[in-house]
């Protein structure tokens, strides 16, 4: 003892503290017992493994020269070659083999993967061109029947979708020519519409907004042109029986009060030539961050609320005069949690607090989630009074059920509910509740930018969001209003032909 002292004495602090951490460590690995083999001087993770007369079963051991440890390392790699395609690496092929599992619902057809959809998709079901969409009988309350139907996607986007495969699906795949994303891309629509009582797609087209300076009057003038986000339906389809229809948006641009009526009429002259044109589509974003519009653009919340409402009011009026529905998406969605209504105060009503001085600091936006179903309400009942027959169809809702159903009971005849497949995720409480509550005579089902969970479970990074996706939509509403999904969709196809007046031939 006194000659470790003076060992300790001799040695600067550095060293003494280290070899004080050894001397305790080995000390308390001394007072150890293992409790799997029952011996002293060792834990279970450093334990040589039980005695087992050779049998070399125990899973614990860690000895490489251990007869027990080769047996099980032998077998371990055994079970790994067989699960993992030849692989010797059995834990890190764990994901592996539970993806290959799933994909055992898949077939490979040409290089696409098929998923097997719900009952009532099968190709027989599919109406043949000419004909009218058939639904819901008279006389059959649940929405079943033995006539044929085809569904439709009332919202996709093809131009996102290409974007995302073509960027290695934000990057976690290679990534990809825009040749080889439309290859894949035309692979998969392809298969879907063979294998499938698939009906078309409404896709949207942006309305370029021109500004030039007028020669004769003094000015400036605006036109606006129509840009082809993807080719036409037969140049990029291998199914030449597809139809695909669109919806007119126009680009993200600060729009003023004056500047509303002249986009309105540019907006509908714009259309008015291409008859796939089938409405207009509009955002109202109240998001923080407005993607196109930068903030030397937009000096406060206000201004780009204000810019919001203008350009929803326009494409309204545009609608209504074209006598076209229109598809309206909020953003953002509401908060996590919210199941209630929630209130906030009005734009103005902080002015008075702000002309007697006694706000030092810029008024807090509002909530902008509230903020934007009250103004989407108060624009809906002023477009409405003008335009009593007017349609809307809420895209990809993302609202909570109560401002849903209070929206469906103040417009019962011009509001449709567009679900997506947000509505198939587990932790989607809010939209498990929309789900539950939206009639299926107001009902329409799209694809929007959300992968269904049973086809990401499926596919993994695989996947991309296509029109195919309808079915497993339909199926993750069925679910919550407990009914099929070809009930569901049956139902959402009649809608979506009546909403937007869709006919197969040409």
């Amino acid at each position: 003892g006194d000659a470790g002292k003076n060992n300790l004495k001799d040695l600067n602090f550095k060293e003494r503290r280290e070899r004080q951490r050894q001397i305790a460590a080995e000390k308390r690995r001394s007072k150890q017992r293992c409790h799997l083999c029952g011996k002293a001087g060792h834990v279970r993770r450093s334990c040589p493994g039980i005695e087992d007369d050779g049998a070399g079963e125990s899973k614990y051991t860690k000895s490489k020269g251990d007869p027990g440890a080769t047996t099980l390392e032998k077998k371990s790699c055994d079970r790994a070659a067989v699960a993992g395609g030849g692989s010797k690496k059995g834990a890190k092929n764990r994901g592996r083999r539970r993806h290959q599992r799933r994909v055992e619902d898949c077939d490979d057809d040409d290089g696409a993967c098929l998923l097997r959809l719900p009952e009532g998709f099968s190709p027989s079901a599919l109406l043949r061109k000419g004909d009218d969409v058939v639904g819901r009988s008279d006389n059959d309350d649940d929405g079943e029947g033995d006539t044929a139907f085809c569904y439709y996607d009332a919202g996709c986007n093809r131009a996102k979708t290409l974007e995302y495969i073509q960027s290695g699906r934000s990057g976690l795949i290679n990534k990809k020519t825009p040749a080889e994303a439309k290859e894949e891309y035309q692979n998969i629509v392809s298969a879907s519409v063979t294998t499938s009582n698939f009906g078309g797609c409404i896709d949207r087209k942006i309305i370029k907004i021109n500004s030039h300076d007028d020669d004769g009057g003094g000015g400036s003038a605006t036109t606006c042109s129509i840009e082809d986000n993807v080719r036409t339906t037969k140049e990029w389809l291998l199914d030449p029986d597809l139809t695909v229809w669109y919806v007119a948006e126009l680009e993200n641009v600060v729009v003023t009060d004056q500047d509303e009526s002249a986009l309105a009429v540019r907006l509908q002259d714009a259309c008015a030539d291409d008859p796939r044109i089938v409405g207009m589509f509009c955002r109202l974003d109240y998001s923080n961050e407005m993607e196109g519009v930068s903030d030397k653009e937009s000096d406060s919340y206000r201004d780009r609320w204000a810019s919001e409402r203008s350009r929803l009011t326009a494409t309204i009026k545009a609608a209504a005069s074209a006598k076209v529905p229109i598809q309206i998406q909020i953003s953002p969605g509401a908060p996590a949690g919210t199941t209630k209504p929630t209130t906030t105060p009005h734009h103005g009503d902080n002015k008075d607090h702000e002309e007697d001085g006694t706000h030092l600091h810029p008024p807090s936006p509002p909530d902008p989630y509230s903020s934007a179903v009250r103004d989407l309400g108060a624009i809906l009942l002023s477009a409405t009074a003008a335009a009593p027959n007017l349609l809307v169809h809420l895209s990809c809702w993302n609202g909570t059920a109560d401002h849903m159903t209070s929206l469906l009971r103040t417009f019962p005849r011009n509001v449709y509910i567009g679900m997506d497949g947000t509505a198939s995720f587990s932790k989607a409480a809010r939209a498990h509740e929309c789900a539950f509550d939206v009639p299926l005579d107001r009902l329409v089902l799209e694809t929007g930018s959300c992968i269904p969970a049973a086809v990401a479970a499926a596919l993994g990074r695989e996947a991309f969001v296509h029109c195919g996706h309808v079915p497993f939509v339909a199926a993750a509403v069925g679910r919550f209003k407990n009914v099929d999904a070809e009930c569901v969709a049956r139902r959402a196809s009649e809608n979506t032909v009546r909403l937007y007046g869709l006919r197969r031939d040409e």
